[in-house]
């Protein structure tokens, strides 16, 4: 199943480290803190559990939000003088 993968973290080496290992995962970045990630329901807890881990006691949230097909191709993005990677466009 796809999913989309936001956080809001306030410590900078943690953040980038769960941008990391969502990365390590499969996710592809959408936004600076948004990932789109295909996972099994399973494979979806394991990775939560492991970015909870690395959390620990930092202030921050995770949330995962299932994406049906349908969804997805109703997407649309507005690039303005954003600054992601050239593949991490996407519109």
């Amino acid at each position: 199943m796809l999913y989309l993968i936001i956080y809001d973290i306030t410590e900078d080496k943690i953040r980038y480290r769960i941008s990391q290992i969502i990365m390590d995962w499969g996710g592809e970045r959408i936004q600076y803190s948004a990932f789109k990630i295909e996972l099994e329901p399973e494979e979806l807890n394991n990775l939560l559990l492991k970015l909870k881990t690395i959390i620990g006691h930092t202030r921050g949230r995770i949330t995962a939000v299932p994406i049906c097909a349908k969804d997805l191709e109703k997407i649309i993005t507005l690039i303005n003088n954003y600054n992601l990677p050239r593949k991490d466009i996407i519109l």
